[in-house]
């Protein structure tokens, strides 16, 4: 009983999502929301409650399997049980029936704008991993050029292009100071003459 039910909710499933795939590809134009046309409204509904449906029944298969491991003998001498069976099967029907609800209201309350703060919340966790992934791999290729750079280069003279110093930091480098001109230079032609003059005095 649980497998046929199991069979043709999962059929209800394969059916929608073939019905939705198809409305897909048939569509000339991108829909405004995702109930439009109201078609897919339905075959979302559909898919939900069977998709739920699906599950409620596995989880009871899942169950009826261990029950029939530990007890052998008593599980395939005795009959079906009814009382505990169909109660179970309304429970995950009504279940099924309340998801599909649930999709209809949330498709409706996207179409009045009310969903936009959910779209926000799921598009900010689906980016977490995203950004964690593209912080860590930033820093760690900047540091492993970084080192490289050190490593490679004694004089440094690529890591200003990975770091920007300030004047300040340049000014007082030995590097800096070796080609600035010295202080009281006199570019005038009159150096020869002046210390010859100098000496003389």
């Amino acid at each position: 009983f649980l497998l046929y039910v199991w069979g043709a909710s999962y059929l209800a499933q394969f059916i929608s999502h073939a019905s939705l795939s198809a409305l897909n590809t048939t569509m000339t134009s991108l829909p405004i929301g995702k109930d439009e046309p109201s078609l897919r409204n339905y075959l979302i509904s559909t898919s939900a409650a069977s998709q739920f449906f699906c599950e409620c029944l596995e989880i009871m298969i899942a169950t009826e399997r261990i029950l029939s491991s530990i007890h052998p003998a008593e599980y395939h001498l005795a009959g079906r049980n009814n009382r505990l069976l169909i109660p179970l099967t309304l429970l995950a029907l009504s279940g099924a029936i309340f998801q599909a609800g649930l999709s209809m209201v949330i498709l409706r309350a996207q179409k009045m704008g009310n969903i936009q703060v959910k779209e926000a919340y799921e598009l900010a966790v689906s980016m977490q991993r995203a950004y964690l992934i593209t912080f860590v791999s930033k820093n760690l290729v900047d540091s492993i050029i970084m080192v490289g750079c050190i490593r490679g280069d004694e004089a440094h003279r690529c890591i200003p292009l990975l770091f920007p110093i300030p004047f300040s930091v340049v000014e007082k480098s030995t590097r800096v100071q070796d080609t600035f001109e010295p202080p009281g230079f006199k570019a005038d032609g009159q150096v020869y003459f002046d210390e010859l003059r100098r000496t003389w005095n």
